[in-house]
């Protein structure tokens, strides 16, 4: 008799378990956090937008380089159609460091990966990434916010010296002296005054006959 009526409790609790989303621990929700990861990759690798964007919250938003914020659903589908119109994108990802506070998490590591276009070489690629996680009312996590970029030298006014000539080789290091004199600019040549345009003189008044 007590036997029955344990199982009838459990049979009623396990609804309510699955309803209700009992607290997972720790492992379990780490463990959530990799698959989310392992999916991510496999999606991209398929180039199937549609199953990465089921890993999206709805008002997500990704930064990537020398690309303005793209911000909700619409602007992610649009990106990731645009990024894998054409097969060739391989890549992994690896996690170097998970943290999970609660309500979000953080997913942070190395992107390695090729890309290989019809005619052309495959081109490797190591970029870093960060994935803001937001946890969902059964548990689980999706993407809420996504951060994207390379490894090469910054271009602009905030880049150095180059570090290979443009056959391959390393660029020459500058000399002591170059390191420690400052560059100076040329100063501009002296612009030569105006010419007086000739008028009438002040000096005495007209002579009256």
């Amino acid at each position: 008799m007590r036997f029955r009526a344990a199982t009838a409790l459990i049979l009623c609790l396990a609804p309510c378990a699955a309803a209700c989303h009992l607290p997972l621990t720790p492992s379990a929700r780490y463990e959530m956090i990799g698959r989310l990861r392992e999916r991510l990759t496999a999606a991209f690798n398929a180039g199937d937008v549609a199953a990465i964007l089921a890993l999206w919250t709805d008002d997500g938003v990704a930064l990537t380089e020398d690309h303005p914020p793209i911000v909700g659903r619409t602007a992610l589908r649009a990106y990731y159609e645009s990024l894998l119109h054409e097969p060739g994108v391989q890549v992994s990802l690896l996690s170097e460091e998970v943290v999970d506070a609660g309500e979000w998490a953080f997913d942070r590591g190395t992107i390695n990966g090729t890309v290989t276009r019809a005619g052309h070489k495959p081109v490797i690629i190591i970029r870093k990434y960060l994935l803001v996680l937001r946890r969902q009312p059964d548990g689980g996590w999706k993407i809420g916010r996504a951060i994207s970029n390379g490894n090469g030298p910054p271009a602009g006014p905030f880049a150095g010296p180059p570090t290979t000539t443009p056959g391959g080789a390393p660029a020459p290091a500058p000399s002591a002296a170059a390191e420690a004199s400052p560059t100076v600019a040329p100063s501009p040549a002296p612009t030569p005054a105006p010419t007086p345009t000739p008028g009438p003189s002040l000096a005495a008044p007209p002579r009256q006959d």
